[in-house]
Formats: structure tokens, sequence, C-alpha cells
């Protein structure tokens, strides 16, 4: 799924951030602090812990952070992941980027196969892990880690209740996904991408870097890399009659792309025309109302730890 150098990350870094994000949807409190902590020093490493910030001041403590640490480790969901990511893009000096998942979907890690809801196994794989490069995503001037959507099932991440979200997990996304599909209305817009056209309404559009969307939506390993510098593009027209949409939900989730209402590609930059401005989030975050999006893959944007080979 990607390339990784060899050799462990703890024999070429030294200073660790260990940057938390306490209000995450699996974060398990102080003892889960610890415990990451005890493995993060355990051979002598030099260890900052710094505490999220709200998102208008996330930029400048990334900055701040980037100058005096080889490992930047996110603790936090997609949304914080998605925050640390935007900030490093826009910086020269980018130390290598850990991640220890602690959110509800868990998009990012499930892809890549990190550990979730063991946090101490997480930060022992990133000290012992391997380092490669992953591409991410550009949204006009947005940076993001692995998706950026609209339409159907984009307001899902951010509308579920966080209650809801804590206790049904998964669940809670599907079912809130499709509570929304009835009030979907297809969305006029022209998808120009390297080497096609599309001009017809639309109820959903994502374009990822990622086997898992929303926590819904799962793209075949085999179609997904996260290095290769292209993105998998899925683009779904409304069907003509209510009665074919199970058919194509159930062709979603079986990671079928035939159904005729389902456009799937890869490719490396598209642009979006719409009529009216329409909602797109990013990471399962709300990244505004755009008229006109274009979409950029960064090619090998970040060094990031792999867990190690088997």
């Amino acid at each position: 799924m990607t390339s990784k150098s060899s050799g462990k990350l703890s024999d070429r870094s030294t200073r660790i951030v260990l940057l938390i994000n306490y209000f995450a949807g699996s974060f398990k409190g102080s003892s889960a602090v610890t415990d990451v902590i005890e493995e993060l020093t355990a051979e002598g490493h030099v260890l900052k812990v710094v505490q999220t910030v709200p998102p208008e001041q996330m930029h400048q403590l990334i900055a701040e952070l980037a100058q005096d640490c080889d490992l930047l480790i996110c603790m936090g969901g997609d949304g914080t992941l998605n925050q640390v990511i935007d900030s490093l893009l826009q910086l020269e000096h980018r130390p290598i980027l850990g991640y220890i998942a602690a959110g509800t979907t868990c998009d990012f890690a499930r892809t890549l196969g990190l550990p979730i809801d063991d946090f101490p196994l997480a930060a022992r794989q990133i000290l012992y892990g391997q380092v490669g490069t992953l591409d991410a995503g550009c949204l006009n001037h947005k940076y993001f880690a692995y998706v950026a959507s609209f339409g159907a099932f984009t307001q899902v991440a951010t509308g579920t209740p966080r209650q809801l979200k804590q206790n049904l997990g998964h669940v809670a996304y599907f079912l809130e996904g499709l509570r929304s599909l009835p009030s979907i209305k297809p969305i006029p817009v022209k998808v120009t991408w390297d080497s096609g056209e599309l001009n017809t309404p639309l109820i959903f559009g994502a374009v990822s870097n990622s086997t898992s969307i929303g926590g819904m939506l799962q793209l075949s390993e085999e179609d997904v890399k996260m290095d290769d510098g292209l993105f998998e593009c899925m683009l779904i027209k409304q069907p003509a009659s209510p009665i074919e949409t199970p058919t194509m939900l159930a062709k979603l989730m079986n990671q079928d792309y035939s159904d005729k209402n389902i456009l799937f590609f890869s490719c490396k930059d598209l642009t979006f025309s719409f009529d009216n401005p329409v909602a797109w989030t990013v990471d399962g975050e709300i990244a505004g109302d755009l008229l006109n999006a274009r979409v950029t893959n960064i090619y090998h944007a970040l060094d990031f730890v792999f867990p190690p080979e088997a």
C-alpha cells in the first residue's frame, strides 16, 4: 500500500512531541496518556506533551513545535490529524509524523493498519515502525489527509451526535447516512479530470486516498495506494427510480462499483464547477461552501511512521 524504508524509527529520532486531543471520540482519560508516555520514554527519548488548541490557533502551534522536534505524534481523531497535516504542509521543515488513533471512525488508521483503541501498542509501533512517504491532498487552498467530499453522507461525520458516535461507532454513521438519503437533492456539476469529463447532477462525490470513507463506504485495498500520486474518485448519480437505490447501496457496501449510477476511477487532479455553492468536508471536517473546487494530489507530501513489518 506504501513504500517504506528499513530500520526502526527509534534509531533516528530522539526529540518527540506528543500532541493530544483530550476530547477525541475514543479517548480514555489520563491513564491512557500515562501508558503512552511510558512507552515513548522507555528508551530515554526526550518527550514533550502538548494539548491541542482551537483550530484557528493550530497553525501557529504546529509551526512552533516543528522547529524543535524530530517526530511529531498526533493523538486524536481524523479531524485532529487533518489540522496537523494542513499545518505541517505549510512549513518548509516538517518533522516525521506519527499517529495514535483516538477518534470514532479512524478511517485513516484503518487504511494503514494502525492499532485502534490500543494506545500503548500504537505508541510502541511508532518507535519501532518504519518511515515511509504518504501522499496528501489539497482542496483549493486547504490540505487534507485522505478525503474531500460533498453530497450524501458528507454531513454525517459532523452532524452525527457525539454521544451516538461514541456509543455506536460505525453503526451511528451508517444510520445517519441512510437517514439523509431521502433529503438529498441532485447537485448540478461539471467535473473534469486528467482523462475525462462529466456534466451531470450528482448526489455524492468523493476524492479519497483511503479504504474507508466516513466509516461507511469501504474501498478495496487493491484499489488504494497511499503513495502513488493518485486519488480514488467516486461520483454517484441519483438512481432514476427509488427501487434502484437499495441495489446501488448493496453494491457499494460490497465494493462493487459496476452500478450504472456509480463512476469510480483514479486520477491526480480534478475540478468541480457548480451552479451554486456546495458544502464540502475534508477528513470529516467542514471545509465550507464552494462554487468551484480543485482537488490536487500532493505526491509524497509527508514522512510518516508505519507499523513494523511482521
